[in-house]
This record gives C-alpha cells, sequence and structure tokens, in this order.
C-alpha cells in the first residue's frame, strides 16, 4: 500500500493500469539476497563444523587446508592454501577460518589425509 500510495498523487492511488507495475516493482525489492546470503552463511558454517567433527571421530591425525581454487578466495586463505597440519590445530584451521575476510561466506575446507604409510 506504501508503495501505491507513494506512486501516486497526493496520496491517492495511482491509475489502474499503473498499479500491477508499482506492485511488480515493490514486490521485486524485497529481494531474497540477504535470506540466501545469511542461508550460505549458516550452510557454509554448519557443513564445517560437521566435517571437522566427523573426521576427528574417525581419527584422522593430518589435514590439508585448501581454497579448491576458488577464484574468489581472500588473500589470508589463498596464503595458508595448501598447508598441513595436526589434529592438534583442527580448531585453529576450522572453517569458516577465523582469518578470512569473508567470514562465514568462507567456501574453503578442510581435507582429512591419509595417513603417511596407507595405501
Amino acid at each position: 500500500m506504501r508503495a501505491l500510495q507513494s506512486a501516486g498523487v497526493g496520496g491517492a492511488l495511482p491509475a489502474g493500469e499503473d498499479i500491477p507495475a508499482v506492485v511488480g516493482s515493490a514486490v521485486g525489492a524485497l529481494s531474497p539476497g540477504s535470506d540466501a546470503a545469511q542461508g550460505q552463511r549458516d550452510a557454509n558454517t554448519i557443513f564445517g563444523l560437521g566435517r571437522s567433527q566427523q573426521m576427528r571421530a574417525e581419527g584422522v591425525e593430518r589435514y590439508l587446508y585448501s581454497t579448491l581454487l576458488e577464484s574468489q578466495s581472500c588473500e589470508p586463505c589463498r596464503s595458508h592454501d595448501g598447508e598441513v597440519f595436526g589434529a592438534d590445530r583442527l580448531d585453529d584451521y576450522a572453517t569458516p577460518a577465523s582469518w578470512c575476510e569473508g567470514g562465514d561466506l568462507c567456501n574453503c575446507l578442510i581435507i582429512g589425509l591419509l595417513p603417511d604409510d596407507a595405501e
């Protein structure tokens, strides 16, 4: 209603043929962008936590931090790409990583590595 009133003159509704266009524009302005971004943040965090917990439960001892060659990775994440670390550092590297400029929009992953003597 506010969009219709502001499109009219003196608070009156606009001409009948303009109403669908005004309503369509107002609805289009209610972008789901912020909801989608929050959904991605939540999914990234939950996915990262779940992977870390599962690898820890399976006794993985060595891990690799990977940007997955993501073209939009931030410089701090790129600087850690390919680092191998032990289980004692898993919380430091857990994604989304504390150093990531994208925060919980980080797409990096922790990959569990097989033991050196595994075939």
